[in-house]
């Protein structure tokens, strides 16, 4: 999904908090469970349709970052090559 360290940043580059002390928050935006944000279960224990859900409402300012993240929900990995295919 994610690096297991992620650190979030305000616009004057102020830390505001980490995937881990903002998981809950996290959690309830995406729908994606805190045990999977935590690494406590494997993406893989959750249903194809449960996975999707988790992109169903994501806005992209890229049309290809739509598809980039279902990479990242599906655990595939692939090089990124921007304005190919």
């Amino acid at each position: 999904m994610a690096p297991t360290t992620v650190k979030f940043l305000d616009a004057e580059w102020t830390e505001v908090g980490t995937k881990e002390s903002l998981k809950r928050e996290i959690a309830v935006l995406t729908g994606i469970p805190e045990v999977i944000l935590s690494g406590k279960k494997e993406l893989d224990s959750m249903s194809i349709a449960q996975r999707m859900s988790w992109a169903a409402h994501r806005k992209a300012s890229r049309i290809e970052d739509g598809a980039y993240c279902l990479l990242g929900i599906f655990d595939i990995n692939i090089p990124l090559i921007y304005g190919e295919g």
